[in-house]
C-alpha cells in the first residue's frame, strides 16, 4: 500500500529532452526530483537546501536497481546538460536539481532553457560551422 505523504510536480517539457529516451537517466532524475528537500535541513554538518539531496551512487544504484555504472552515466549526462549540479563530499554528493522551484510551479523563478531550444541552438551552431568549413574548402584554404 502506498503511504500518503506529499507530491511533486513535473513539467511536461521534460519529455522533449534528449535524455528522456534514456530509461536510466529518467529514473535517476525522477528519484532525485521526488526525494529532494522541500525545506532546508542539516545532514552531517552540512545544510541541505530546498531542491537538494545528499546521496551516493551506491544508494541510488540500490534504490533504483541499476548498475553503479548506469547511475554514474545518467548523473554525468544530467550534470553535463545542466539539469543537476553536485558538490562532492567524502561519503556523499550534495546534488541540486537546478530548476527545482520552476518544476514545482514557482514560475517566477528562472525558467529553464528547454531541451528543444537548446537542441535548436546546437543544430544552428553546427550548421554555421560546417557551412564555414565548406566555404573555406571551396576557396582552397585550410581551416585553422
Amino acid at each position: 500500500m502506498i503511504k500518503k505523504t506529499s507530491f511533486v510536480k513535473m513539467d511536461r517539457g521534460i519529455r522533449d529532452c534528449d535524455w528522456y529516451r534514456d530509461g536510466a537517466t529518467v529514473r535517476v532524475f525522477n528519484e532525485l526530483l521526488m526525494t529532494a528537500n522541500v525545506k532546508p535541513c542539516e545532514f552531517e554538518g552540512i545544510t541541505v537546501g530546498r531542491g537538494q539531496r545528499a546521496v551516493s551512487v551506491d544508494t541510488l544504484s540500490e534504490k533504483l536497481a541499476l548498475d553503479t555504472e548506469e547511475v554514474r552515466r545518467a548523473l554525468n549526462k544530467l550534470y553535463k546538460l545542466g539539469e543537476l549540479k553536485a558538490e562532492r563530499h567524502p561519503s556523499f554528493s550534495l546534488v541540486t536539481v537546478v530548476h527545482y522551484d520552476y518544476y514545482q510551479g514557482y514560475y517566477d523563478s528562472p525558467e529553464p532553457v528547454t531541451c528543444e531550444a537548446e537542441r535548436e541552438a546546437n543544430e544552428y551552431a553546427n550548421k554555421m560551422f560546417w557551412d564555414a568549413v565548406k566555404r573555406t574548402r571551396r576557396k582552397g584554404r585550410k581551416m585553422e
